[in-house]
Formats: C-alpha cells, structure tokens, sequence
C-alpha cells in the first residue's frame, strides 16, 4: 500500500476505533525507544553518555544510552538539562564545574530510573574542562569549600570521568 492510498473498509474500520478510543482517553502516552531490549541479552552492550559543557551565559548536560551489538551501535539521545550562568559573573571552570555536577546529579538519577528495566554497564561522564576535571582528581581537598563541596558530590557518582579536548 503507497502512503497516499486510500484505505480499505477494514482499515478504515480499524482507523475509526482507534481515533474513538483516542477521544475517550485523557492521557496518550508513547514510550521511547532507545535502541536496547528489557531483558538481559548478553550480545547488547549498554553504556550512558553524559556530555556537559558551560559557557559565560549557561551550563548544561546531555545525556545519551549507546547500545552496542555485533552488528551495529546505536545512540539515542535520553535527556538534557540547562542552567543560566549567575548574573555575578563567575569563572569559565568553576561554570564547568557546575555542569559536571548538573550532569552527574543527571547520571544518578537515569542509573535509578533505569535500575530493572535497562542494564547499564558502564556509565561515562564528559568535560571539555581541564581544570575542572583536575579538581576531580584532587578530590575535595581543592581550595574553597564551595568547590570542595561539589566535588565530593561528583565523586560520589559511580562514572569514569572524561576529558573530551574542545575546539
């Protein structure tokens, strides 16, 4: 059947109950599809991606599951969050910073969402930021108790932190 066909009875039928179960429903969910399957199939590899990223004005996490098998490897997008930057001005890594913890308070919350319905294996936390990713390292003995605060919540996020190098 061509996409402008019109429909035979039968369909027309099926399409007509559809449209009046639809109408006499007050919510219509869709369930998004990221590429994995339920039940645990050890052919399928799933990772979470989370990439975070600050600028003067704004820092924001995106995250994204990547399910891999022996025959192809797919990505989908999950979520994203944004903030505004303080009107204050504060500095590009301690923005930076800001955006590992929105995207690690991001990754804690799939890890749970996810727990019984997908099983991730691995779980990946991206920064352009070399400075805020050495505060990482340094653990929260770096200066600044604001700094030092956060830090030790990043940290308590099971993910491998990463450097992605920016242009």
């Amino acid at each position: 059947m061509s996409w402008d066909a019109p429909l035979d009875e039968d369909h027309q039928r099926q399409f007509s109950k559809i449209l009046s179960d639809m109408e006499h429903s007050e919510v219509i969910t869709v369930s998004r599809w990221l590429g994995t399957v339920k039940q645990p199939d050890p052919q399928q590899v799933v990772s979470l991606h989370v990439f975070t990223d600050a600028s003067a004005r704004a820092y924001a996490a995106v995250a994204y599951l990547r399910v891999s098998r022996q025959t192809e490897t797919v990505s989908k997008l999950v979520t994203a969050k944004c903030r505004l930057a303080p009107p204050k001005g504060e500095t590009i890594p301690l923005l930076e910073l800001m955006a590992i913890l929105l995207g690690s308070r991001l990754l804690e919350s799939l890890i749970t969402e996810f727990t019984g319905v997908i099983s991730v294996q691995s779980c990946y936390l991206w920064s352009d930021s070399a400075v805020a990713l050495s505060w990482m390292e340094k653990g929260p003995c770096v200066s600044g108790v604001f700094i030092a605060n956060r830090v030790r919540e990043i940290r308590s996020v099971e993910a491998n932190r990463c450097w992605l190098p920016g242009s």
